[in-house]
C-alpha cells in the first residue's frame, strides 16, 4: 500500500506544469552503486539506483549550464545556457521520478524530485517532494534546507524561520547555507517586494540580521546557544 501511494505522488508530481526556473541550492545526494549484470532482470531496488544515478547526471549538467549563463556576458548565450539548464533539470526529474516509482522509499530520489521541481518553478510540487523525503527520513537535513528555500519562494516566512531553528540545532553548515539564502532573499525583496508588505520584509530582515548575529557568535565561541529553544 506504502508503494502505490509513493508511485500515485511520484506521478501526479512529475505532471506539474513547467514555469518560469526558481532559484535554490545544489541538489543533495550522490551516486549510488547499482549492479550492471545484464544475465538476470533487474530488481525494481536495480532499477532505482539505475535512474537515480541517471537523474544526478542531469543534474550536474543543469549546475553547469547554470553556471555558463551566470558567466555569460552575451544575452543569446545565456538564454540557451538557461534553456539547456530547464531541459537537464526536466530530464532530472522524469529519471528520479522513475526511481521511487520503483522503490517508493528512496528519500534521496524525492528530495531530487523536490530539487528539480524548484528549479523548473514548481514550488509546490516541490514541496511534496520534500515532504515524501522526510516522511521516509525525518531528520533529512538536505530536505529540510531546501524545502525551506521553497518555502522563501513562496513567501512563507514562518516556515522558513522554523526550517532554520531546527537546523541550527541540528546541522549548522545546512542552517549557513539557508542563512546565505535568507540574506539573498532579503536584498532581493528590498528592491522589489514581490506582493509582500513592505513591512513584513523589514521585519524578516530584522529576524534575519538577528540570527546571522548568534550564529557569528556561536561560531567564535564554538559553542550553540542555551537559549536557541526559546526562539520563536
Amino acid at each position: 500500500m506504502r508503494f502505490i501511494a509513493g508511485t500515485t505522488l511520484a506521478m501526479l508530481i512529475a505532471s506539474a506544469p513547467l514555469w518560469a526556473a526558481g532559484g535554490g541550492s545544489m541538489g543533495g545526494g550522490g551516486s549510488m552503486e547499482s549492479d550492471t549484470g545484464d544475465a538476470q532482470p533487474r530488481s525494481p531496488d536495480i532499477l532505482a539506483k539505475g535512474s537515480y544515478n541517471r537523474g544526478v547526471k542531469e543534474v550536474d549538467r543543469g549546475k553547469k549550464a547554470e553556471a555558463e549563463a551566470a558567466a555569460a556576458q552575451d544575452p543569446a548565450k545565456k538564454q540557451k545556457a538557461l534553456a539547456n539548464a530547464q531541459k537537464a533539470f526536466d530530464k532530472a526529474r522524469d529519471y528520479f521520478t522513475d526511481a521511487v516509482n520503483n522503490r517508493s522509499d528512496m528519500y534521496q530520489a524525492w528530495n531530487y524530485i523536490g530539487f528539480t521541481q524548484r528549479k523548473l518553478g514548481n514550488y509546490e510540487a516541490a514541496l511534496a517532494a520534500y515532504d515524501q523525503a522526510l516522511t521516509y527520513s525525518p531528520a533529512y537535513g538536505e530536505a529540510i534546507e531546501y524545502r525551506a528555500e521553497a518555502y522563501l519562494a513562496l513567501n512563507r516566512l514562518d516556515d522558513a524561520k522554523s526550517a532554520y531553528l531546527t537546523l541550527f540545532r541540528d546541522a549548522r553548515p545546512l542552517a549557513a547555507q539557508l542563512m546565505a539564502t535568507m540574506q539573498k532573499w532579503v536584498e532581493s525583496r528590498k528592491q522589489d517586494a514581490n506582493g509582500l508588505n513592505p513591512e513584513d520584509v523589514a521585519a524578516f530582515a530584522k529576524w534575519v540580521d538577528e540570527r546571522a548575529a548568534i550564529s557569528e557568535k556561536a561560531a567564535l565561541f564554538g559553542t550553540s546557544s542555551p537559549a536557541a529553544s526559546s526562539w520563536n
